[in-house]
């Protein structure tokens, strides 16, 4: 593989990396991922909107934000929508990036 190869892999990577860290930046988006971290099996889309006293399409859209970054993903029955993480190795790097979030936050 050429350095120049490399150099395109790894700046690909990052950009993909900053979609993520911008799509965890914001506290509805942050307790979205508690939430689900906090269940084990998919969560109803009514269940996270409940969450907040956001409008409806406030919440889906913060929730678009976390499918588009794959950090979470859409299982859709024929009645409900519903939510989980992306796959097991994301739902562990967010209960480890959550909980490193929880540390800074003492010491800080």
């Amino acid at each position: 593989m050429h350095l120049d190869e490399l150099r395109l892999e790894e700046r690909e990577a990052i950009f993909e990396m900053a979609g993520i860290a911008k799509a965890l930046e914001d506290p509805t988006r942050l307790e979205i991922v508690i939430y689900l971290l906090d269940h084990k099996e998919e969560v109803e889309y009514a269940d996270i909107v409940k969450l907040f006293t956001l409008e409806q399409p406030t919440v889906s859209h913060h929730v678009r934000i976390l499918r588009d970054a794959r950090i979470v993903r859409k299982i859709q029955s024929s009645y409900w929508s519903q939510y989980s993480f992306y796959n097991d190795a994301v739902r562990r790097a967010m209960a480890q990036h959550i909980e490193t979030l929880r540390s800074l936050h003492k010491v800080l």
